[in-house]
């Protein structure tokens, strides 16, 4: 009993000492563990230890830097990512192959870069938006670990992480979020949504790539899926007709010349151009109320040719009978008829069967296209307008032009309609169609100019006087546009005087400064008071003789159409005794009898061997012209001018003879007036220039200083434009005989 007692008390001894042994490194341990020594107080801590905690600190600020940067990198990579979505995905591959094509110089380059990314479709959506996410997620982490980072630098390493609790939670949520929305996503969009996303998209696209390499497996899965699904072709924005105007339009009126690099005058031919094919005849034909048109009865008289050089058309229809046209007067056609009083004129109807000239006519539904066609094929011009009608059957005709990809011309077959005439609503010529397709008017020599409506305002221009020229000259301003007039109505009236329209006289003024050496250094308005002085004068050579009972058929018939075989006539009338040779090039006769010819001195421009102090300018009609001791004849035309040197020179002597024959309008300038109103000039200038004139007339020194002055003064390439008309076929008769033509027949 006492040894199993003894065991006993043994065993529970030892119990006893394992459980205080057990107590006291519970105890140590938990000691240890708050920092507390059963050797040492808190306060006799060793250096090392203080430095190993310092270098714990380092470190956890280091950390805090590293989650820091990489929330700036994931936030850049997203914001790439997300902007790429929207600055990629957003421009359709038709639009980036059209700057890619014809954009400018920096953007077809950006465009190039991205048609590729873009070709790719669900692909590289499937890559944006899939590392858009991840970057997103991976800064929410980061958010968590900057926490706790925080907290550990706060606690001094006591605590490593926060204490998950709801205030923590929502400051979480709030940073992620406001670094995820406005850095990663809203500002991103704006940017690729602005003038350089071009640009933007193009840089970041080396970022899509290596995206695209890394996420292949799962975004080429995506977007094959996608393809499958949604499918995988694509047209892009295409517009239609209206669209497409106001688009340009929109464009245009935004951007502005400079932005759109787009001139008014090319958006304005633009849209005449798309709206040309929706446009009829009806919409751009002249009436046939306010057309120009004539009778097939009217006879052929100097008032009917005036009335249609006043009208200013090339083509006029023919009205055979009230309301029925059948044929078209071309106007140039009746140059060759001549209209003598003692015979009988000829009709319109006459003329226009002897020439036998197309004529159309066209339905008012007929659009443009068709009838700019059926002009170019057709070699004519003007089409007769009529309205159509049902109970009309006209397509068979060949008049009708009604469907123009089968039209036919039968100049020999039938014109107008057998039976039931249709109603005539207008005409509509090339020129208007022309116009509809350039919106815009079209000016040439046929048109018919309005004259300068407004009244020229006369400034009072104070000139130093003396005994010779008035005190004050009132000069005329000049238009504020060149006036344009026909070029067919300086002709000559054979019955009574026509006076020029002050439009024509600026036109004359005008014309002489451009091309007249001697009035290069003029201003218009001079030339213009000189003109209004010098009035014009009509001469009509064929009515003067029949009033006096001779008529001269050798001198009334054109140079071109004398023969040497009419010798009796010649005798008879006491002609010239001489006739033309074979070529027609030389007179055979001398000056003398060449201006015995002429029925009316005053008729006698220019006379061989006498001096003259005048230059002539031919309006309109023909002066006839002999030059030289060899009888050399020539023709002065239009707005062709001789004797330039008698305004130039102290002495001109022509060795030429110029009379009118038949009739002719010309302006005779004497040098007195020239000179005149050449002192008025040089007095406003040399007035202007602050330069006083020390005596009452111009010397002759200071006159040509001042036309060479003017001379210097202009551009070489308009002084040269302006003297090319000298180096014609006519310049070494010019030097011989003083001559300047620009055509000598």
């Amino acid at each position: 009993m006492n040894a199993r007692h003894s065991r006993a008390s043994a065993v529970r001894s030892i119990r006893l000492c394992i459980l205080f042994a057990a107590y006291g490194v519970f105890l140590a341990a938990t000691l240890g563990a708050n920092g507390n020594s059963f050797i040492k107080d808190p306060s006799q801590m060793t250096e090392k230890k203080l430095a190993n905690e310092n270098r714990k600190q380092t470190k956890r600020v280091y950390t805090l830097l590293d989650h820091s940067l990489r929330i700036c990198m994931y936030a850049f990579l997203s914001a790439v990512f997300a902007g790429l979505t929207l600055g990629v995905m957003c421009a359709n591959t038709f639009t980036l192959e059209i700057i890619a094509e014809s954009g400018s110089t920096p953007d077809c380059k950006y465009a190039a870069t991205l048609l590729p990314l873009r070709k790719q479709g669900h692909k590289t959506l499937s890559t944006l938006i899939i590392s858009n996410m991840l970057c997103n997620v991976l800064i929410v982490q980061e958010f968590n670990d900057v926490f706790n980072v925080v907290e550990a630098i706060r606690t001094r390493g006591t605590r490593t992480h926060v204490v998950d609790n709801k205030g923590s939670g929502i400051w979480k949520f709030i940073g992620s979020t406001l670094v995820i929305v406005l850095f990663a996503e809203i500002l991103p969009m704006s940017i690729c949504r602005s003038k350089y996303s071009l640009r933007v998209a193009a840089a970041g696209s080396v970022f899509v790539n290596v995206a695209m390499i890394l996420t292949y497996p799962l975004s080429a899965t995506l977007g094959w899926f996608l393809d499958v699904v949604v499918g995988s072709e694509e047209t892009g924005q295409l517009y239609d007709k209206k669209e497409l105007r106001k688009l340009m339009v929109m464009h245009y009126e935004r951007e502005g010349d400079d932005g759109a690099h787009m001139a008014k005058s090319e958006l304005k031919l633009l849209l005449a151009a798309m709206d040309f094919h929706e446009r009829k005849v009806r919409d751009i034909m002249t009436p046939i109320e306010k057309a120009t048109c004539v009778r097939g009865t009217d006879l052929i008289t100097p008032d009917f040719l005036e009335m249609l050089w006043k009208s200013g058309r090339s083509r006029v229809p023919v009205e055979s009978a009230p309301g029925v046209f059948e044929s078209v007067l071309v106007v140039k056609d009746l140059m060759t008829v001549n209209t003598p009083l003692e015979f009988s004129p000829l009709t319109v109807a006459q003329v226009v069967k002897a020439k036998d000239r197309l004529f159309a006519m066209v339905c008012a539904a007929t659009s443009l296209p068709s009838m700019l066609k059926f002009f170019l094929e057709a070699k004519t011009h003007m089409a007769v307008v009529f309205e159509e009608d049902a109970n009309i059957i006209g397509a068979a005709i060949p008049a009708i032009m009604t469907d123009f990809d089968s039209w036919r011309m039968e100049s020999s077959g039938p014109r107008g309609f057998a039976a039931t005439h249709p109603k005539i609503v207008g005409i509509v010529t090339m020129e208007d169609v022309v116009e509809e397709l350039l919106a815009s008017e079209i000016y040439d020599e046929y048109d018919s100019y309005d004259p300068v409506e407004r009244e020229p305002r006369y400034a009072a221009v104070d000139i130093p006087g003396n005994d010779r020229y008035p005190n004050t000259l009132h000069l005329p301003s000049e238009p504020e546009t060149p006036p344009r007039v026909n070029f067919y109505s300086y002709f000559t009236h054979p019955t009574e005087s026509i006076p020029l329209t002050d439009s024509q006289v600026w036109a004359v003024a005008y014309y002489l400064n451009r091309t007249v050496p001697c009035f290069y250094s003029w201003q218009p308005p001079y030339i213009k008071l000189l003109l209004d002085e010098c009035k014009d004068l009509q001469l009509c050579a064929m009515a003067l003789s029949q009033q006096n009972g001779t008529p001269d058929m050798l001198l009334s018939t054109p140079p071109d159409q004398m023969h040497d075989s009419n010798s009796t006539t010649s005798s008879q009338t006491g002609g010239v005794q001489g006739t033309l040779s074979s070529s027609q090039f030389f007179f055979k006769g001398g000056h003398a009898q060449f201006l015995n010819a002429v029925s009316d001195q005053s008729h006698i421009l220019y006379s061989r061997g006498i001096r003259s102090d005048r230059l002539l300018l031919v309006l309109g009609g023909c002066v006839e012209l002999l030059v030289g001791c060899e009888a050399f004849r020539a023709k002065l035309q239009s707005f062709n001018y001789i004797g330039e040197e008698a305004l130039t020179t102290p002495f001109f002597v022509p060795d030429y003879s110029a009379a009118v024959i038949t009739a002719a309008r010309v302006y005779s300038i004497p040098k007195v007036l020239f000179e005149k109103y050449q002192y008025y000039q040089f007095a406003s200038r040399q007035r202007s220039s602050n330069v006083r004139i020390l005596s009452p007339g111009v010397p002759t020194l200071l006159r040509h200083s001042a036309s060479r002055q003017g001379m210097s003064t202009m551009a070489s390439s308009e002084r040269d434009s302006l003297l090319g008309h000298r180096a014609d076929s006519a310049q070494a008769l010019q030097r011989q005989y003083g001559t300047t033509s620009k055509k000598m027949l």
